[in-house]
């Protein structure tokens, strides 16, 4: 939806087409399923079957799962934050500053902020020990 709506709010075609190519691959992908074989190999009862599941289920959820999870640490995060504000550990939780980019508080430091993805290649090359972490912390959520 972002992609989508980025598209037509920036006007550049090539951003247009690419959410279209985007939308149409993943059209595609949502009817192929991969066939898991069930067997039972008992002597009483042999069984053996196969089991459908979408591509799609297998690749939402871990994403779905890590969204959660850092939502909900930005979350207890930030609203510890407003209360405790001096407290070292909040702060190690997460300091936050209101933006100068975006609506409402980003986080500049703790775990939080390494939970946050790098808003641009310049700031990933800036800090790549954030980019790097965010990576790692992405995959081992995912995974």
């Amino acid at each position: 939806a972002t992609l989508f709506w980025r598209a037509f709010r920036d006007g550049a075609h090539g951003n247009l087409a690419a959410t279209f190519a985007f939308f149409l691959l993943v059209c595609g992908l949502q009817g192929l399923h991969v066939a898991l074989p069930l067997t039972d190999d008992a002597p009483a009862a042999r069984f053996q079957s196969n089991y459908s599941i979408s591509i799609s289920y297998l690749a939402y959820a871990p994403i779905i799962f890590q969204a959660t999870l850092v939502a909900c640490t930005y979350t207890f995060s930030e609203q510890l934050f407003t209360v405790f504000c001096g407290n070292k550990i909040v702060n190690l939780l997460g300091k936050w500053e209101r933006s100068k980019r975006f609506a409402g508080f980003i986080p500049v430091s703790g775990v939080a902020y390494y939970l946050t993805t790098p808003p641009t290649l310049a700031d990933a090359a800036r800090d790549p020990v954030h980019a790097c972490l965010y990576a790692a912390l992405l995959l081992m959520g995912c995974a």
